[in-house]
């Protein structure tokens, strides 16, 4: 009898030794695809918490979320507002490719292991985040699958991160933006884990840069909409105005200025287009004084015959929907913004019809709220709104962004220092400001709330504050 009972504790034993080791395995493996397949793992954190904002987040492409739950006197589990956890976990199961991340304020994490016991779709679609690591078996044994360890809220060293990370298997580690150094981010990928920051401290430059290093970010909604416009630009925080300096000049609106704000990271080229006599669009800022300036001609209108054959300055090559069609056929992952002076339903229908390809990689700028379908149903689904002659009022401006898909606002600096900014962010717009040539200008309006810039400059990384 004493050997029977010997051999079910052996058989106990080994079957938890295999429990764990499933689990463990488990979640090994996900996060080794998960870091092979995705460039960066981006988890939006809910601000209402509602089901509508899953609903947004999902249809802008968010396929990971955060939210914090907490317990309530009667012993059920809510969101931070009325949502209860049913309710979450009734979405879910309607969007099976969602994970949630659950987060929690309490210490001893069980509220997380609660949610999972009452709801075991948790153990396929939700992520645990323990701030403590001594929590993580304590965490594993309740069958997640998945746990982050959030390092910010308390104070551990990076010896101690490290270590965590050669003991457990974690899907991820949330670092602090100080801990992400090269030799931090060495141990986190040798244990094959996810390192991922916080954008709730971080100015777009900032993030920038810790881009370049990160796995993934926790996205608030001041920044959601930088990643749900722009997912797979490399530095959307600056656009090329007028393609951007070159040799001193600005408004060249020349192939070559554009090649050189693609060779410092610019992904976004703003560039001008007029009309010449014959109807035809050319990339010209305006014929006053700039066609003297870059092509050694009497200022004055021109047709786009006779614009294509003039010689620019210092060689350059100037700007034609042929050209550019060529050079962004080149740079595929650049995008062609619209400054079109006078008729521009007809410049955009122009671009489309014609140069379909390069209309792919277009993003127009519209002048009015009235443009806004009739450049939709031209078949361009990214659209910026520029406010420098519209004619409509902040509140205007703010119901128009809240009900129609905008890639973003566009705004002049007396603009960019009013309320509008913030207004626009708290619904989750990206906005601009023109033309901003100074890192103590764009700082503050940083912090007003703008997001990116149209610039001359290239703003690489020599350009960028330190953090």
């Amino acid at each position: 009898m004493i050997i029977i009972l010997k051999n079910r504790r052996h058989l106990a034993f080994i079957f938890t030794f295999l429990m764990i080791f499933n689990i463990l395995s488990t979640t090994y493996v996900n996060a080794e695809e998960d870091t092979q397949e995705n460039s960066k793992i981006n988890i939006v954190q809910l601000q209402l918490n509602t089901i509508e904002e899953l609903e947004h987040h999902y249809h802008n492409g968010y396929r990971i979320m955060a939210v914090y739950i907490e317990p309530t006197i009667d012993g059920d589990i809510i969101l931070s507002n009325s949502t209860t956890l049913e309710d979450l976990v009734h979405w879910l199961e309607k969007h099976p490719d969602v994970e949630v991340v659950l987060r929690t304020k309490e210490p001893d994490q069980d509220t997380l292991i609660q949610a999972h016991r009452k709801y075991p779709l948790l153990i396929k679609q939700g992520i645990a985040e323990i701030q403590d690591p001594d929590h993580y078996m304590k965490v594993t044994f309740s069958g997640f699958r998945k746990i982050i360890l959030n390092t910010k809220s308390n104070s551990h060293t990076n010896d101690q991160i490290k270590a965590n990370i050669y003991n457990y298997p974690y899907f991820g580690i949330l670092l602090d933006k100080d801990n992400l150094s090269p030799d931090m981010l060495e141990s986190i990928r040798a244990g094959r884990t996810l390192a991922f920051v916080e954008e709730s401290n971080l100015g777009n430059f900032s993030k920038y840069v810790l881009d370049k290093m990160a796995d993934g970010f926790i996205i608030n909604p001041s920044t959601e909409a930088l990643h749900t416009v722009a997912p797979n630009i490399e530095n959307p925080y600056i656009i090329a105005h007028a393609g951007g300096q070159l040799g001193g000049h600005t408004y060249t609106n020349a192939i070559e200025a554009m090649e050189n704000s693609y060779k410092n990271g610019v992904r976004l080229m703003e560039m001008d287009f007029d009309w010449g006599t014959d109807g035809e669009m050319v990339g010209m800022h305006s014929w006053d004084g700039f066609v003297t300036k870059f092509f050694n001609v009497p200022s004055r209108e021109y047709s786009s015959f006779e614009y294509e054959n003039f010689q620019m300055i210092n060689g350059w090559h100037h700007s034609t929907l042929q050209s550019l069609y060529t050079w962004f056929k080149e740079h595929p992952d650049a995008y062609l913004i619209t400054d079109i002076k006078g008729n521009n339903i007809e410049g955009l229908k122009m671009i489309q019809e014609r140069y379909p390809e390069l209309a792919a990689q277009t993003i127009p700028q519209i002048y009015q709220l009235s443009e806004y379908q009739a450049v939709r149903e031209l078949g361009y689904d990214k659209i910026i709104l520029t406010l420098y002659i519209v004619r409509s009022t902040d509140d205007e401006i703010v119901e128009f962004a809240r009900d129609n898909q905008l890639f973003a606002v566009t705004m002049p600096i007396f603009k960019a220092q009013t309320d509008l900014p913030q207004r626009l962010g708290q619904l989750g717009v990206y906005t601009y400001s023109h033309t901003i040539n100074s890192l103590n200008q764009a700082e503050e309006l940083e912090r007003l709330g703008i997001s990116g810039f149209y610039s001359d400059l290239p703003w690489n990384d020599k350009f960028i504050p330190s953090f």
